[in-house]
């Protein structure tokens, strides 16, 4: 391990954090979640976290790639799971006291002398695991209830998550997706209460409060990461939406 977990730091792999006795306080993208025992945590690659140096408690951390999940995961499991890492709506909290018999039977499984096809018996519970939360997760509801129109602010996030360095502007987005301007407008609203431009706002300021956090990139780097010719625009831009300057901002975070 080459960083501090005590300070925000940033993943590139999926990860559940899950408490079997105690409280902890664990930081998830500038938010402070209170998990108990039953209680988990679910981190997607790319968000910044750090764990809570004063809490007392008992738990694990699941570790898993993208990679493992498309090999040892059915592919119709693969899209229903990634509702909870690659969608903005998704919970990241749940409350599951079954948390732990997972990280008891994964054990079991490992310390089993029988050794054939033990990856996929893992991959198979951890997928039974993970669609148990796509089932409390609130966007199955959304789903159900908005059908295509859900679908297209899903795939408006994944474009904005993609390209939002390239262009922060939302007609570009409503023309990549064959629809009106003002009809990615009414989406957007639809599930955030936001117009698609504060959406891509959203998007591109956490991506720049993440890299403040957890690299050492300079300020003048990650203005050029999130999409801004010159570094005195991007100053502006970030002060306009969160009231602080990136140094000051960095200046949490040391």
């Amino acid at each position: 391990m080459n960083h501090d977990p005590y300070k925000p730091h940033r993943l590139d792999f999926f990860a559940i954090l899950i408490i079997n006795q105690g409280k902890v306080c664990h930081y998830l993208d500038f938010t402070t979640y209170v998990l108990c025992q039953g209680d988990c945590l679910v981190i997607s690659p790319g968000q910044v976290h750090a764990f809570d140096p004063q809490s007392t408690y008992k738990g694990h951390l699941l570790l898993f790639t993208e990679a493992f999940l498309l090999k040892y995961v059915a592919q119709s499991a693969c899209v229903k799971i990634a509702q909870l890492y690659k969608c903005p709506l998704s919970l990241s909290f749940f409350s599951l006291p079954e948390s732990s018999k997972l990280v008891t039977t994964i054990s079991q499984v490992l310390m089993d002398t029988e050794k054939f096809a033990q990856t996929d018996i893992i991959g198979a519970h951890l997928s039974i695991y993970l669609l148990k939360l796509v089932q409390l997760n609130q966007t199955q509801a959304l789903v159900y209830r908005y059908g295509s129109n859900y679908e297209l602010f899903n795939r408006f996030n994944q474009q904005v998550t993609q390209y939002f360095h390239q262009s922060r502007n939302a007609k570009d987005y409503a023309l990549e997706l064959a629809v009106s301007y003002k009809h990615l407008n009414e989406i957007c609203k639809q599930f955030t209460q936001k117009t698609a431009k504060a959406f891509i706002d959203d998007v591109v300021v956490l991506e720049a409060q993440r890299q403040l956090s957890s690299t050492t990139n300079s300020i003048k780097e990650i203005a050029f990461a999130c999409g801004f010719d010159e570094p005195t625009n991007f100053l502006k831009y970030f002060k306009k939406h969160t009231g602080k300057t990136p140094a000051n901002f960095r200046a949490k975070y040391p």
